[in-house]
């Protein structure tokens, strides 16, 4: 019971909302089709159907290894030694790594993801760096060249 719970009840849940995501894009899509649809649009709807896609095949892809183990497991069905081991890291390795495979996604489909990831570690590690903006050295320049004009240097 406790396999189906944590591992099988998501994956079916999971499914079912994205097909439902699907299913209204889908249907927005049938509806404005009457009207004059900007390719914008079209577009912005098909990258993400493209990236829900996405997202539940990581998913499931991630989870499959790690629900099938804990089946083999749970039911006592024999597995050849030398497969045992590595088939329990891999599925372990592939349920941990599936926590991180979403921001890459979004990372890949979502441009304002991307620039929001930008700014945040620019502006993170810029208080690191000690490095002042473009803007700010052009006017500290010209400062120091006017101080230097008053104090008569580089007059010959």
């Amino acid at each position: 019971m406790h396999i189906y719970v944590v591992h099988v009840l998501p994956l079916i849940i999971l499914a079912i909302l994205y097909c439902a995501i699907a299913v209204t894009l889908r249907r927005q899509d049938k509806v404005l089709s009457s009207r004059a649809v900007h390719g914008q649009d079209q577009r912005l709807k098909q990258q993400a159907m493209k990236m829900s896609l996405c997202v539940i095949g990581a998913f499931w892809i991630c989870s499959l290894p790690m629900t099938i183990y804990n089946i083999l497991t749970d039911y006592k069905i024999p597995v050849p030694c030398m497969l045992e081991k590595p088939f329990s890291f891999v599925s372990d390795l592939m349920f941990y790594f599936s926590s991180t495979i979403n921001p890459i996604i979004c990372f890949s489909f979502v441009g304002s993801y991307r620039r929001g990831l930008r700014e945040s570690f620019n502006s993170s590690l810029g208080g690191c760096w000690n490095e002042r903006p473009t803007t700010q050295r052009r006017a500290l320049g010209r400062i120091r060249e006017s101080q230097g004009k008053n104090l008569g240097v580089g007059d010959t």
